[in-house]
């Protein structure tokens, strides 16, 4: 049975390892990939705008840039949201009968 984020350590992995690491494997990419990537393409616009000066075409790019960016990260941290509550709600692996082991 697992517990927090640590598979059980027999030799047989089951249906709750399975699940347990679908959720790490999403945890990583969203947390440690997703985020810092938002981020430095938000940085990457700022800095593409502060360096515009008066050229009004360069600062909607920069803008453009920006917004596309936090709207991607709004819907990667809203379908983290919703896998996190289905697999909380639905499929919590501390659940699991003991013949699906």
């Amino acid at each position: 049975m697992a517990n927090s984020l640590v598979p059980s350590c027999g030799l047989d992995c089951g249906y709750s390892d399975f699940l347990l690491l679908i959720t790490n494997v999403f945890d990583y990419l969203v947390l440690v990939l997703a985020i810092p990537l938002a981020v430095g393409v938000i940085a990457f616009g700022g800095f593409k705008m502060m360096t515009a000066g008066t050229n009004s075409g360069e600062r909607e790019q920069a803008k453009k840039i920006i917004w596309m960016a936090v709207w991607g990260l709004i819907i990667v941290l809203a379908s983290y949201l919703i896998v996190k509550a289905v697999f909380h709600f639905l499929v919590d692996p501390k659940v699991i009968p003991d013949n699906f082991k």
